[in-house]
């Protein structure tokens, strides 16, 4: 027992860096009431590319059309795994609930793609 501690001791010693923030300091500034209710278009920043920030309508019902039918035959699917002959309330519930979130990953999915498609035109386009 003794030899235990003496080896502890006669190790030496690290240096250990101290560990750096990650966030800054707190600093304290006034911040006075701003109304909601008017606007300021002197301070309106201007889009980079003004034709970039609105989409066209048919890309919308692409992206929103393809999901439509996603989420349809994924709710369809889940309904026949369920068994659509006697189910049960929490069944339904559980559908209710598959259903909007399918609908959310189909949503984000037909918009990757979509845009996906969208940079490989602009690629192989004019300069």
């Amino acid at each position: 027992m003794d030899k235990l501690i003496l080896e502890e001791a006669s190790q030496p010693e690290v240096d250990v860096m101290p560990i750096k923030m990650g966030m800054p300091h707190e600093t304290y500034a006034d911040m006075p009431a701003q109304s909601l209710r008017d606007f300021d278009t002197e301070g309106m920043r201007t889009p980079v590319n003004p034709k970039g920030v609105r989409s066209q309508a048919g890309r919308r019902w692409l992206v929103l059309g393809s999901a439509f039918l996603l989420s349809l035959w994924g709710i369809n699917e889940m309904h026949t795994v369920l068994g659509a002959n006697n189910m049960t309330f929490i069944q339904y519930v559980f559908l209710v609930l598959f259903g909007l979130t399918f609908s959310w990953i189909t949503v984000a999915f037909s918009g990757s793609i979509v845009g996906f498609f969208l940079v490989l035109a602009q690629r192989r386009g004019k300069p």
